[in-house]
């Protein structure tokens, strides 16, 4: 529960996953809106629901050991990307 609700739907072959972030409705489940995380990108972690933050290692990228190297800010109410940030140690 809570006011926000979000998932990571992982998608596709092993060797190719596709990974996308829902967000979803509280009450129902159902998906209120989707976004298709960038081909590289194996896991992905809902770091915020509200508002709807995401850090992944694209593309095995981030170097420091913390299996991040960036953060996605989604719109939860549209699906589409607000801003990518680097996650640059």
């Amino acid at each position: 529960g809570g006011e926000a609700l979000a998932v990571v739907r992982k998608c596709g072959s092993y060797d190719s996953p596709q990974l996308t972030i829902q967000a979803l409705n509280p009450a129902t489940g159902a998906p209120l809106s989707s976004y298709q995380m960038p081909a590289g990108v194996e896991y992905a972690s809902i770091v915020s629901t509200k508002p709807l933050v995401v850090a992944a290692n694209v593309g095995d990228t981030a170097g420091d050991g913390s299996a991040i190297s960036d953060f996605f800010s989604i719109d939860a109410a549209t699906g589409k990307l607000i801003v990518r940030i680097s996650a640059d140690a």
